[in-house]
């Protein structure tokens, strides 16, 4: 998984003036379309040549954009720690004011024409997040039109939060739902104090011998082995009763459908009244919920190398913990040590044997708990569990980010590292689809296009671009091509020797056409080594892409678009256009809600997705299965992920900061191995219901008088 925060926000990474890039910035409220240049911004922002950052060079910023610029205000007071602040931006129709405790900082003249969405509020994004010697605490905001309508956050308990709590996560967001109507005047009124940031090693250590927060209080905290001997009678007891799915074969397919297809030993796709199925090895149709990074033992580990200070307690690498450590697992041979409490509590919890009882611990809590089998990075060889496989083109020659698909000689090598990786699978029935790949790494961006085009003229990529470009825009005319580029080309050589800068309209269709061929290229070749089994692309993700082009451009390309995202409904208008646009069937390979708990358990915030606690969570979970299994394009839905991500970041790298890169809540269960069981029997609820949800809601295609498909209770 990518680290989607950054992602998320990758398009506004200019947002303040100029060239100017903030290190440090936190959004009090934003209401924005960048690209559109439409909405407002009130944000406080920060940079400097070094780290930390220092209060006395914070600025205040209002950004009010009109539909064809954005302006900025930016004022930077004599700041003061331990004080309250309260900001407030007025906003008209042709003007805006800011004030800081009821003095006016500054005018805006100019129009604003309001951006759609949701305001976000006390958001530090993932782009600028510089060390700095303050936290940023925003305890309070409301908007307020001059019709009357209004809207309020509130961040009671962050002042109590112990300050070696707040190390873990310095910001709260929250998404406000409010319109602002164009023609009306809006006021942005925030409320902030500002605290001094410790150097951490005054207050280590912070992460106890199970993984914990040392400095955290909530109910259920393990505080011995024996509590975690206590969870498995808890669990036992629990989930007594929760017997899987009825009337299904051994692959999840419902054999009481009142259909099946003709059985293939291998899982496919079937259309009916509509509807798209997977369908199982046997013939039966089954809607697909599985589980990612569903392993026995963690992979995701905690670096540990330089951070010691930050551990109370690290295991011993001796038997029976050695599982729990590894050396370079994310392949940057950055001889930094990384370890697993998870994978420890295991050892501690199961005593002896401890990983060969894990290997009938995890496939029967799969089944108790509703899913089908599991997704992306998980276990290929649990028994008799379904399963996805992702695989890579590592050492394949790459032209600049991709490898070069016009190239006889790579083509051949491309081919065969998929067949090392395909083949000893082949007649694996238990094998639902390939995938090739994860998210952004497989898009090809403009720049990607650019690079190549400055290659030398031998590179047969570059040629091919040129040679597309030319026959499609132009007629066949490289004269035509080389003036238009601002080249003296009157050949296709000349082209070729020369580093075209075609305008964006021109790299674009190049861009299209290479994407097109290596897409094809991948699933044209996955096909030849294993034609029984589904290719599901490269997790497509929307939004961090070069465009909406992307959807498409792999849409051509496999059996079931696979896509992740991470969103807090399961589709909207765009998702059904695009969808609708290909007419292929659907998975999502992707989608979680970590709670936050505000921060008391030492966890991160994912920007939108995040909630308020467990409870929270399955709500959200509950409403986007229903919706999957209820939308005619989609196969199946898979959640992301089987356990929490450790408190203190799960890498790559080191350094002495106390998070280091993701560390959110998704799990179904938490680092000590116990069932979120406040999330678990939603979860499993809705899992049960899928199949019937979407069995009725292909009866219901096939006869329009039928009434709707019952909601989850």
């Amino acid at each position: 998984m990518a680290n989607r925060l950054a992602a998320a926000v990758v398009a506004v990474i200019s947002l303040a003036s100029g060239s100017r890039a903030a290190d440090h910035r936190v959004w009090l409220a934003i209401q924005n379309d960048w690209e559109g240049k439409r909405g407002f911004s009130l944000s406080l922002e920060n940079s400097g040549s070094s780290e930390p950052l220092r209060l006395g060079s914070m600025r205040i910023v209002l950004g009010v954009a009109d539909g064809k610029q954005w302006r900025y205000l930016e004022q930077t007071p004599a700041w003061k720690l331990d004080r309250d602040y309260t900001f407030k931006a007025v906003i008209a129709p042709l003007n805006a004011k800011l004030y800081l405790d009821g003095a006016l900082l500054g005018e805006l003249p100019g129009a604003f024409a309001p951006a759609a969405g949701s305001v976000d509020a006390y958001h530090s994004p993932g782009f600028a997040r510089s060390a700095a010697d303050y936290c940023v605490l925003e305890s309070a905001l409301s908007l307020a039109s001059n019709s009357r309508r209004s809207a309020d956050a509130r961040w009671p308990g962050l002042k109590a939060l112990p300050m070696p709590m707040r190390l873990y996560e310095p910001q709260d967001p929250k998404l406000i739902a409010w319109t602002t109507k164009a023609g009306e005047t809006l006021t942005v009124t925030a409320k902030v104090r500002f605290a001094a940031w410790p150097d951490a090693r005054t207050l280590a250590p912070f992460v106890d011998r199970y993984g914990q927060p040392i400095h955290a209080r909530y109910p259920g905290k393990v505080k011995s082995d024996k509590d975690l001997a206590a969870a498995i009678a808890d669990e036992k007891a629990h989930a007594k009763g929760w017997a899987p799915a009825p009337d299904r074969d051994r692959f999840g397919g419902g054999t009481k459908a009142g259909w099946r297809e003709k059985p293939t030993g291998f899982f496919g796709v079937a259309k009916r009244n509509g509807f798209w199925w997977l369908i199982s090895p046997e013939g039966n149709p089954l809607f697909y919920v599985s589980l990612c990074t569903a392993d026995r033992a963690a992979w995701e580990r905690t670096p540990v190398t330089g951070r010691e200070f930050l551990f109370a307690e690290l295991p011993p690498k001796s038997e029976p913990f050695s599982r729990a450590w590894a050396a370079n697992p994310w392949g940057w041979n950055d001889n930094v040590d990384y370890v697993s409490f998870y994978t420890a509590n295991l050892a501690r919890k199961y005593g002896d044997g401890w990983y060969a009882k894990t290997e009938t611990l995890l496939p029967s809590r799969l089944r108790q708990w509703g899913f089908s089998g599991v997704g992306k990075w998980s276990d290929s060889g649990l028994p008799s569990v379904p399963n996805i496989a992702v695989i890579y083109h590592e050492g394949v020659p790459e032209l600049t980010r991709h490898p070069d698909v016009f190239d006889a000689s790579v083509r051949e090598t491309f081919e065969s590292v998929l067949r090392r990786q395909i083949e000893p699978r082949k007649a694996d029935p238990w094998l639902v689809g390939w995938s090739v790949g994860n998210e952004y790494g497989e898009i090809i961006p403009k720049d990607e296009v650019t690079e190549i085009l400055a290659k030398p003229a031998a590179a047969p990529a570059k040629r091919a671009l040129i040679d597309h470009c030319v026959d499609t825009i132009y007629a066949g005319d490289a004269a035509a091509a080389g003036k238009a580029w601002q080249l003296a080309a009157v050949s296709r050589d000349d082209l070729y020797a020369a580093a075209p800068k075609p305008n964006d309209a021109d790299i674009e269709t190049m861009r299209r056409f290479f994407a097109d061929r290596y897409y094809g290229f991948i699933y044209e070749t996955v096909k030849k080594i294993d034609p029984n089994h589904l290719y599901l692309g490269f997790w497509v993700l929307p939004g961090w892409w070069e465009n909406e082009a992307d959807w498409s451009l792999i849409g051509a390309h496999c059996d079931v678009l696979g896509y992740d995202r991470y969103a807090a409904e399961f589709s909207d208008a765009n998702m059904d256009r695009w969808m609708a646009k290909t007419g292929k069937p659907v998975l999502c390979g992707e989608f979680s809600f970590p709670p936050f708990a505000g921060g008391r358990r030492g966890l991160g915030v994912y920007a939108a997705i995040s909630t308020e606690d467990d409870r929270d969570a399955a709500n959200h979970y509950r409403r986007w299965v229903s919706a999957a299994a209820r939308n005619p394009y989609c196969v199946g839905v898979s959640y992301f992920q089987y356990r929490d991500q450790p408190i203190t970041g799960r890498g790559p790298g080191g350094g002495a900061n106390l998070v280091s890169d993701e560390h959110y809540a998704f799990g179904l269960v938490d680092i000590t191995d116990r069932p979120k069981w406040d999330l678990l029997d939603t979860v499993r609820a809705a899992n049960m219901a899928a199949f019937g949800l979407r069995r009725d809601s292909t009866r219901a295609a096939d006869n329009p008088d039928a009434s709707a498909a019952p909601s989850i209770k």
